[in-house]
């Protein structure tokens, strides 16, 4: 299967999940869980008002790794949400991306403001605010933000892809597309669900496809109707060079 051919069959998974989402909105009403540090950035206020009903994150790793200091690697998130409003507070959604190396990021779906984003948690940070004050209640819409990234994913042996859960999610889901020439040997899941709280193997578990051309990871919650607020989820992967092979 060509490189083209695996972006495509990625872009019908990804449309597939987001459609079989939008159902779920006219599920009997469950209470949202605690959220105490809604996000903000320039105008734009989550306030508690957004839930996601499904979350779905490709990454695109084949310009990925970098051959070179001088020549580092790129890759691509497209980052698509399933939006519901649960309230009228707030008046959009904002979406944080950080890298040690460098990125850039926008709302394909939404464009509005984007921008440095004020925070410890890696060396680049960048905030993607998308409007959302003419969603009336109990409606959902797709977000769907772009990032690109270079000298992110330059891991020559291994690397790590990571997501926080900032406000009531039902489901997430991450793909990684990798070049044919650079493939994946090995992934595994670890969720860490606070800050202080130790990174453990999470229980579902990602997998290895098309001959490591792809990593599927598909996370649903335990016990409950959403995931745990502030968790990071985190695919590590190893990966190995030079098979070239269709």
């Amino acid at each position: 299967m060509s490189a083209e051919a695996i972006v495509a069959a990625i872009a019908v998974l990804v449309s597939i999940a987001i459609a079989s989402a939008q159902g779920t909105w006219s599920w009997r009403r469950r209470r949202l869980p605690d959220h105490d540090s809604p996000l903000r950035y320039g105008d734009i206020d989550e306030g508690r008002s957004f839930s996601v009903q499904d979350l779905v994150k490709v990454v695109n790793l084949q310009g990925s790794p970098g051959r070179d200091p001088q020549s580092p690697g790129s890759a691509l998130l497209t980052d698509a949400y399933l939006i519901q409003r649960e309230s009228e507070e707030g008046n959009g959604l904002v979406a944080i991306y950080s890298t040690r190396g460098q990125l850039s990021a926008c709302s394909t779906s939404h464009p509005y403001e984007s921008g440095e984003y004020d925070s410890t948690h890696m060396a680049i940070n960048r905030a993607v605010a998308v409007p959302l004050s003419g969603l009336p209640q109990g409606v959902t819409c797709r977000v769907v933000n772009r990032v690109s990234f270079e000298g992110a994913y330059d891991g020559e042996t291994e690397d790590f892809f990571e997501t926080h859960i900032e406000r009531p999610t039902r489901s997430l889901t991450i793909i990684l597309v990798f070049a044919q020439e650079y493939r994946c040997t090995e992934v595994f899941g670890l969720i860490q669900t606070g800050g202080r709280s130790r990174v453990e193997p999470a229980r579902d578990k990602p997998m290895v496809l098309d001959d490591g051309r792809v990593v599927y990871w598909h996370v649903t919650p335990v016990k409950t109707d959403w995931l745990p607020i502030h968790a990071r989820y985190r695919v590590r992967w190893k990966w190995r060079g030079g098979d070239t092979g269709s």
